[in-house]
């Protein structure tokens, strides 16, 4: 399989497939919140546009900061995460730098 000049070997099909499925859901949760918006979607992210829109304004004072610990909580995982996933990729890299 070649995917934007890269090779991949067969056993990778299962997790190509997998990140493909997963950045489908993402478009299709987030998309109602984009169109017709002339922002870029980190914008309406820190916006809280969704927030505004489902919950009444009289709830934002608690709904907000629920949102905005959640929003930086699901970024500093998502940072460890892929420090965690590739773990690996930077010992070889530190190991080759070294010699």
């Amino acid at each position: 399989m070649t995917i934007g000049g890269e090779v991949c070997s067969a056993k990778d099909a299962p997790k190509l497939a997998l990140g493909v499925a997963r950045m489908a859901i993402r478009a299709a949760i987030l998309r109602p919140f984009v169109v017709g918006s002339e922002q870029l979607l980190i914008y309406i992210l820190l916006d809280a546009a969704a927030i505004r829109q489902l919950i009444p304004e009289r709830a934002w004072s608690v709904a907000l900061p629920v949102y905005y610990l959640a929003a930086a909580a699901f970024v500093l995982l998502a940072i460890r995460g892929f420090f965690r996933r590739n773990q690996e990729q930077y010992r070889r890299f530190s190991a080759v730098q070294a010699a």
